[in-house]
């Protein structure tokens, strides 16, 4: 079975738009035509472009050739090779070449500025259509707890994806234009403006805005109210921010990480648009989704189930051959929804009593004066270990900290130590791995920061 790479009927009508162009259905097929007949006879693409647009030629050209797209977490050059190595029959599509790199390298940025020959018969290109099975991305997880894993993806299961999120945020009624901050090598960002551009008729801006103003301007580019999908990173620093004045955003969805009610409280007033969750993970996707301020029960999508086995949470979908456990501590309400409690890796035992980080994190950031924390359990073979946390401060000391968070928790739950640092290492979908908490602490402890 095959099915199509987009759903757009009209070549008239928009894929993506930037502050220069609106570029049309059939400009994008010219793209993806002039873009996969440039590329190596290999199985494998390590997909780093980094301009949306430039990501979603690239991704449609490398599925339209049959292959398949590697979506690693970072461009870091020794992750790159420890891709290559699992996945050795690839090449690296970029829009420039990383230095230093010694992996088959195509620079897509030229390919723009070369004459592209479909362009002249662009309205008269039909749609392909990929085959179901084929294994259209591999995605990794995001390491936070532990090496990142390749998750295979199916281009039928990231099409049934993206047709039960339109189902449930009505993106099948009224297709809307969209703003993502996200790189779409993560499964969100890549679900999120990519399917829902190519399945779900949605614009999606081409470039990633970063900082506030520079997400305000652009949301201010399109002709309708976007929908805003972003990070609780972003979204602090949105609602953060003096003199911005928000006046085209539908909704606001978020993922990557818990976001504080506080915090969504912030960003309705500030932002005038409504917070909604997708809960998700690399190994299934999107699956579900809750309006932060409303609920605190997610809602799976229509279609996808949960249920209790063996101790642990699984999730059944129509698109994947098994069933997936979850790496997250819930309680199921019924099939169709569930409160989630914390990762499996966030619980821990300390004293013999177990507690949640995600928790001791939000009650961290609950406390006055305290902009951001993180807390960790060291693993140490020579002692026990103790919690550690990483705590953004202007005022307050270590002490204070202490003396607060104990009229919160246990006291088996105070971090010792309490380090204030500047600023914490998220990476650029807004998560924070095991491997940078343990690099802040080596700097702590050696007072490096």
């Amino acid at each position: 079975m095959k099915l199509t790479l987009t759903q757009h009927n009209d070549g008239h009508s928009l894929v993506a738009w930037n502050e220069q162009a609106n570029i049309t259905h059939a400009q994008f097929l010219a793209d993806v035509m002039h873009v996969a007949e440039h590329l190596p006879n290999k199985q494998y693409a390590i997909n780093l472009c980094e301009d949306r647009y430039h990501f979603m030629v690239s991704f449609a050209a490398i599925i339209v050739k049959g292959q398949t797209n590697l979506l690693p977490q970072n461009r870091v050059i020794e992750t790159l090779y420890a891709v290559a190595e699992d996945y050795n029959d690839s090449y690296c599509i970029t829009e420039e070449k990383l230095t230093g790199l010694k992996l088959t390298q195509l620079d897509v940025s030229e390919l723009f500025k070369k004459e592209n020959k479909f362009t002249q018969s662009k309205n008269t290109i039909k749609t392909p259509a990929i085959d179901s099975e084929l294994i259209a991305a591999i995605a990794f997880t995001s390491g936070s707890t532990g090496k990142p894993q390749g998750n295979s993806k199916t281009w039928k299961a990231l099409v049934m994806g993206a047709e039960m999120a339109a189902e449930r945020f009505g993106l099948d009624k009224k297709p809307t234009y969209i703003v993502s901050t996200v790189p779409p090598q993560h499964m969100y960002g890549l679900e999120t403006s990519i399917l829902y551009s190519l399945q779900n008729t949605c614009p999606v801006y081409a470039g990633r805005p970063f900082y506030p103003e520079d997400i305000r301007r652009v949301t201010e580019t399109a002709p309708q109210a976007v929908i805003l999908i972003t990070t609780p990173i972003h979204l602090r620093a949105c609602a953060a921010s003096e003199n911005l004045q928000w006046n085209n955003i539908g909704f606001i969805i978020s993922a990557t990480a818990p976001l504080r009610n506080e915090v969504a409280m912030q960003v309705e007033d500030k932002m005038r648009a409504t917070v909604k969750e997708i809960f998700g993970c690399t190994e299934v996707g999107s699956m579900a989704s809750r309006e932060t301020l409303k609920e605190q029960i997610w809602q799976l999508y229509k279609g996808i189930r949960i249920y209790q086995a063996d101790g642990k949470a699984y999730i059944d979908t129509p698109y994947m051959d098994k069933d997936i456990a979850l790496n997250d501590v819930v309680k199921i309400e019924d099939e169709h929804h569930f409160k989630l409690l914390g990762r499996d890796e966030d619980m821990v035992n300390v004293a013999g009593k177990r507690g949640s980080l995600s928790d001791l994190k939000l009650k961290l950031e609950s406390i006055e004066g305290v902009d951001d924390a993180v807390v960790y359990l060291p693993e140490d073979n020579n002692e026990i270990s103790r919690l550690t946390a990483f705590v953004v401060t202007e005022n307050l000391t270590p002490k204070q900290i202490s003396a607060e968070l104990a009229q919160k928790v246990d006291s088996v739950f105070i971090p010792r130590p309490i380090y204030k640092v500047k600023s914490l290492p998220y990476n650029k979908t807004g998560k924070l791995t095991r491997q940078s908490l343990i690099e802040l602490s080596c700097q702590c402890k050696f007072k490096i920061v």
